[in-house]
């Protein structure tokens, strides 16, 4: 998986295959983020937010370069839109017993299209999806125990 804006080379999955043998999600995470200091400073604060809430396996669960096993993705009762969609992956590949491994990867500036991560309406959906989010993982967990 990977974003079309091209900030990803889809030649490094090279980098990410050999740990397909023993892992089930393979999670790229950017060496150096090729982005504006800006939005590199409110990505901090939303990872560390975001391991706050859902403990998240991985450091950079916003870098959309990733292999994961279909085995693992059919079945996610994924729910979330805009930038809660990796955080909600991660999350529920994990209670669905996923493997995983971390590799890092280059980040370069986006060629084509525009960030829509940063804006007002951005933000209320984040907050809504993290909410709505929460309350679906503490309702499945009570249903499993």
């Amino acid at each position: 998986m990977t974003d079309a804006d091209l900030q990803f080379r889809v030649s490094d999955v090279h980098k990410l295959l050999p740990f397909t043998t023993s892992h089930t999600f393979v999670q790229g995470y950017r060496i150096r983020r090729a982005d504006p200091l800006g939005r590199v400073l409110l990505g901090r604060i939303y990872r560390r937010l975001a391991h706050f809430m859902f403990q998240i396996p991985v450091r950079d669960p916003e870098c959309s370069f990733r292999l994961v096993r279909t085995s693992i993705l059919k079945g996610l009762p994924l729910t979330c839109g805009g930038p809660m969609v990796p955080v909600e992956l991660v999350t529920r590949a994990k209670l669905h017993g996923a493997t995983f491994a971390e590799v890092g990867v280059g980040h370069y500036s986006r060629l084509i299209g525009k960030s829509k991560a940063v804006t007002l309406s951005a933000l209320r959906r984040v907050i809504r999806d993290a909410i709505t989010l929460s309350w679906s993982l503490r309702t499945t967990r009570r249903k499993a125990a």
